[in-house]
């Protein structure tokens, strides 16, 4: 399930477990996918949680949660375009010193 077997190799003063890094590499995204899992229920049960509020809270804790996601929407966005915008940087930077 976790890959190969552990195989310990003693070098020098200490010791090297070969086949850990890919043990690690499986445990961290096994716990990154029950972390998404968990943020994902908790926020699609918000708008069923909030209805069992008063009218107030409601709509403030809707609004905060709707501000939230356009601002991750909008950092995802934003991010994506680096790249780009760095290579066009680049290029108009290069322009100009060899002017």
């Amino acid at each position: 399930m976790f890959g190969e077997a552990l195989d310990v190799d003693v070098e020098g003063e200490g010791f090297v477990l070969e086949g850990a890094d890919d043990l690690r590499t499986n445990l961290n995204s096994w716990l990154a996918q029950i972390i998404i899992l968990v943020i994902t229920a908790v926020s699609g049960a918000l708008p069923h949680r909030a209805s069992k509020i008063d009218a107030h809270w409601k709509w403030f804790v809707l609004s905060m949660a709707n501000c939230f996601s356009g601002g991750v929407f909008l950092a995802a966005a934003f991010f994506h375009t680096l790249p780009e915008a760095n290579e066009v940087f680049q290029e108009v930077c290069y322009l100009s010193v060899a002017l």
